[in-house]
């Protein structure tokens, strides 16, 4: 069902638009008390004794995790598609820790 519009088709107490005025700049006072930064943080600052590891020394540690990971978990504690899960986020979480010397 359509409903036709009827009136007079005049809106009544209309307004006109109101001109745009300019924005009024303000200017921030002198800063007192402030310095310089003294000291600038570096990736070694930031995670202390972190340092680069060898591949070799890489592939032993990933290889030591499989090792623990079985003593762990023997062969009935946790089912092998749960084992391997865990293994897979032990190893990236090493991998996504070591530091590459080259960048």
């Amino acid at each position: 069902m359509v409903k036709k519009v009827t009136g007079s088709g005049r809106t009544s107490g209309t307004t006109p638009v109101q001109p745009t005025k300019t924005v009024e700049s303000s200017k921030v006072g002198a800063v007192d008390q402030v310095k310089s930064a003294e000291k600038k943080a570096s990736a070694g600052a930031v995670s202390g004794g972190a340092h680069a590891i060898t591949p070799e020394i890489r592939e032993q540690l990933l290889q030591l995790i499989d090792e623990e990971a079985d003593r762990m978990f023997g062969s009935d504690t946790l089912p092998e598609r749960k084992k391997e899960a865990v293994k897979g986020a032990v190893k990236m979480a090493i991998s996504a820790g070591v530091v590459d010397e080259n960048v």
